[in-house]
């Protein structure tokens, strides 16, 4: 599945963050590795000379975010690039965004809980219980053994 493509971490792992966690990893071809090689010495630049160790964490995640938005045009198909932004910029509290890339994610892999969990993680934040409910409801309909989502869903409860 990976023959011929590039590990990408999404965020550096300067950035403290685990290489091998399998949420910071994506593999890439060839020519987004290219595009990503040029936007990061861009990005680089522009900031210039601060080391990358003095970052805030809002930094790591446009980091991702920006990562995503050069991937996801090439590879529109994939869900799970949709949920890794939503993710990123649920961290930046980017909520509607968010809600967006899942419902995005969902629409193309209805199945994968994850995707209900992060949506309903999201609509706790912002107060909207009836739908975490639901999300946390589907989610455990999918994956019953799912630890985080039944305390989440007693939050809301």
């Amino acid at each position: 599945m990976n023959e011929g493509k590039i590990k990408w971490y999404l965020i550096p792992p300067e950035f403290g963050r685990t290489p091998t966690g399998k949420t910071n990893l994506i593999w890439i071809t060839l020519e987004e590795h290219v595009q990503l090689v040029k936007w990061w010495n861009e990005l680089n630049r522009r900031r210039d000379g601060i080391n990358i160790l003095d970052w805030s964490e809002d930094d790591e995640w446009a980091v991702t975010v920006a990562t995503y938005n050069l991937i996801i045009p090439n590879r529109p198909e994939e869900a799970d690039l949709y949920y890794g932004r939503g993710v990123a910029l649920s961290n930046l509290k980017q909520f509607d965004k968010a809600i967006a890339d899942f419902n995005k994610a969902l629409s193309l892999d209805p199945n994968d809980a994850r995707f209900y969990a992060s949506r309903g993680a999201v609509h706790l934040k912002t107060n909207e219980f009836t739908f975490a409910l639901s999300d946390f409801d589907k989610t455990l309909s999918l994956d019953p053994s799912d630890a985080e989502t039944y305390n989440y869903r007693g939050i809301v409860r």
